[in-house]
């Protein structure tokens, strides 16, 4: 019996090894692209804050109420909706 993978658990050890290859690409290229995503979008608010004069803190907090209103305008919604 030789030591390759065919001949150690047949076809089917082949086709695992080879999925598992392929999903641990297939994991390797999705976080390069998230991590390009995230510096290209911290990018974005940076810039966004030099054109308006902003801080980012400032937009959170904007962003947080502007959540708040529109789960409260829900809410109403819901209330007049019974």
């Amino acid at each position: 019996m030789s030591g390759t993978p065919l001949a150690a658990g047949g076809m089917d050890a082949l086709i695992m090894e080879r999925a598992a290859r392929k999903a641990a690409e297939r994991a390797r290229v999705k976080a390069q692209a998230a991590a390009k995503e995230a510096n290209e979008r911290a990018e974005l608010w940076e810039l966004r804050c030099k054109d308006t004069g902003r801080s980012l803190k400032w937009f959170k907090a904007e962003y947080r109420r502007y959540k708040e209103l529109h789960e409260q305008a829900q809410i109403n919604n819901n209330i007049y909706a019974d």
